[in-house]
């Protein structure tokens, strides 16, 4: 990509805006150092990082101005919740800090999509963030280069270095993967932008490939190739040489090496599930054990008073960290907890509106939104996506894009 460009733009954002292209490039390299925490809350970049993007984030949601839409009314909604559930939380907490931890990661979507409507204002920033997003990817895909040259790598297991988990690291994999195509068809479908090369692409397949090698995420391995298939789907009419190209790339990795992947991926996980469906293994052991969590927080949650289970239940007061956490390992699971059936309809209904009208926007764009979002209901079902700050960015990002409204032009992006 032409770098000169892409800082034309950051540079034609005031300084109230511009911290946050600043702060996603820098939260990948942030993430190695995970562990400082142990050490000294104090010293960890990621705690900094974290508050100061809450902090800026309200201050630039108040410099500027946007046009309200029902998106809008429906985070709004939502948020109310949020802040309902995040203030009971206080009640129960026995640590100040832990509290002010969780209260940043679970208020950040609210606080970062109402920031990114006043950020966004055309398809230029969208561009701009979304190349913004694939430049933060290079750390921790070259990290994973690393551990694979390094000695590091063991072929019987899962690879996260020092990241705080897998996860922390497989969203890079494949939402950059979706953001490299994306560039891709927008350089095949307006002339006067930039051309992202065929050479490009094939790299970023090859480095998808590796990395899902090394990481041994199944969800990853799921989102990558429906990311494929949806990336085939939508250029197919009008750029069939692409859809052909990347389909002969494939095929080719798939033959080459798709066996052994196969062998050492894909099978130890899915052969786990098989006994359960056969009976070999208890039920609670599905989902890689997962199954046992949701049983035991759903039961728990539905042990709480009504309203709890209407509104969230950090209403209960009793202390809910495991419930609004990593711990469910299910997103729409986590968010029934926390904002309960209400919030759980709300966030639904923000998914259903964003979809239907991402067929207002052009077919790139098409590709991006679909692609990320069908990428976030794939991960909710054994991850909690929404939890991850890093996520969150880009999941915003798709959101407050698509909260624009229909009649806004698009303006083609030099980017």
């Amino acid at each position: 990509m032409k770098f000169r460009d892409w800082l034309i733009w950051i540079r034609s954002k005031p300084l109230y805006l511009r911290w946050y292209v600043i702060f996603m490039l820098v939260r990948p390299i942030a993430e190695q150092f995970y562990n400082l925490k142990e050490i000294s809350p104090l010293l960890s970049p990621l705690y900094w990082i974290g508050f100061l993007t809450l902090v800026f984030s309200l201050t630039g949601m108040f410099r500027g101005t946007t046009s309200k839409t029902n998106i809008d009314r429906l985070f709004s909604l939502w948020g109310v919740l949020i802040i309902i559930s995040v203030v009971m939380m206080f009640i129960s907490s026995d640590s100040l800090f832990g509290y002010l931890n969780y209260a940043v990661k679970l208020v950040l979507p609210l606080v970062l999509f109402f920031f990114l409507r006043v950020f966004i204002k055309k398809k230029e920033d969208l561009v701009g963030l979304a190349t913004t997003f694939l430049f933060s990817c290079i750390f921790p895909i070259l990290f994973m280069i690393f551990g694979l040259t390094g000695g590091r790598y063991n072929s019987q297991d899962r690879y996260s270095g020092s990241y705080a988990d897998v996860f922390s690291i497989a969203f890079y994999l494949s939402i950059g993967l979706i953001v490299l195509l994306y560039l891709y068809i927008n350089s095949r479908t307006f002339k006067n932008t930039l051309n992202v090369r065929n050479s490009y692409v094939i790299g970023g397949l090859l480095l998808a490939f590796i990395g899902l090698w090394i990481i041994k995420h199944l969800a990853t391995v799921v989102v990558i190739l429906t990311t494929l298939s949806l990336f085939l789907y939508i250029i197919f009419r009008k750029h069939r040489g692409a859809a052909l190209f990347l389909l002969i790339i494939t095929l080719t990795i798939s033959f080459s090496s798709g066996d052994k992947f196969y062998n050492e991926v894909l099978d130890p996980r899915i052969e786990k599930e098989v006994e359960v469906i056969e009976g070999s293994r208890g039920v609670s052991q599905g989902m890689h054990g997962r199954m046992s969590r949701w049983t035991w927080l759903f039961g728990e949650f539905n042990f709480a008073p009504f309203y709890c289970k209407i509104l969230g239940y950090p209403l209960s007061m009793k202390v809910s960290n495991h419930m609004v956490g990593i711990t469910p390992h299910n997103d729409f699971l986590r968010i029934l907890f926390f904002t309960g059936y209400a919030g759980l309809i709300l966030y639904l209904s923000i998914l259903y509106k964003v979809f239907s009208r991402i067929r207002y926007k052009d077919m790139p764009d098409r590709f991006f939104l679909y692609a990320v979002l069908i990428a976030t209901i794939l991960y909710s079902i054994t991850t909690v996506p929404t939890f991850y700050p890093g996520y969150v960015n880009i999941l915003m990002i798709v959101f407050a894009y698509s909260a624009l409204p229909v009649k806004t032009k698009y303006a083609v992006s030099r980017i």
